[in-house]
C-alpha cells in the first residue's frame, strides 16, 4: 500500500520534517513511544533499529527518547564512522536549536563582550600619562624661557 511505502521513506530520511522546537520532538516521541527519537545538534535522527548494533549496548541509550544527545555523544569521543551512521537516520530537523558550535560561539561572544577592551583597561591610562607628561613638559620648557 502506498501509505506504508510513504512512511518507511520518511523513516529512511527521504522525507524529512522540521520540528519547531525539542518539545516538538519530545511530544513526537511521546505519539510514538515504539520509535527512539534523538536530536544531535540541529538533526532529529531515529535510532529505533540501530539500538541492538550499538558497540556500547542498548544501556547507551537509557534515558535519551526525545532528548538532545549531543552533549553526551560529543563527550565520549565517537568515530567519524559513528557520525557518517547517524547521517543515515535523520527523519528531520529542530528548527529553533543551535549546533553546538553555535552555541559554544554565541557562548564565547556574550564573554568577550563583558570583558573589559584594551582600550579601556590599558589604553585610557597610557592615553592620560602621554597626556601629563605633554603638559609637564610644556611647563618646563615655558618657564625655562621665561
Amino acid at each position: 500500500n502506498s501509505f506504508c511505502t510513504l512512511l518507511e521513506l520518511w523513516h529512511m530520511g527521504k522525507g524529512k520534517q522540521t520540528f519547531a522546537s525539542l518539545a516538538a520532538v519530545e511530544a513526537y516521541q511521546a505519539e510514538n513511544p515504539s520509535r527512539h527519537i534523538c536530536v544531535y545538534e540541529d538533526k532529529v535522527i531515529d535510532v529505533t533499529d540501530f539500538i541492538g548494533e550499538h558497540p556500547g549496548g542498548p544501556d547507551s541509550f537509557d534515558d535519551t527518547k526525545g532528548k538532545d544527545i549531543t552533549e553526551s555523544f560529543d563527550s565520549v569521543g565517537h568515530s567519524g564512522f559513528a557520525s557518517e551512521q547517524m547521517e543515515g537516520m535523520i527523519i528531520g530537523t529542530v528548527a529553533a536549536a543551535k549546533s553546538a558550535e553555535e552555541e559554544r560561539k554565541a557562548r564565547e561572544a556574550e564573554v568577550a563582550a563583558r570583558r573589559p577592551s584594551w582600550f579601556r583597561t590599558e589604553g585610557i591610562p597610557l592615553l592620560g600619562g602621554l597626556v601629563a607628561a605633554a603638559a609637564v613638559y610644556m611647563w618646563v620648557a615655558r618657564r625655562q624661557h621665561a
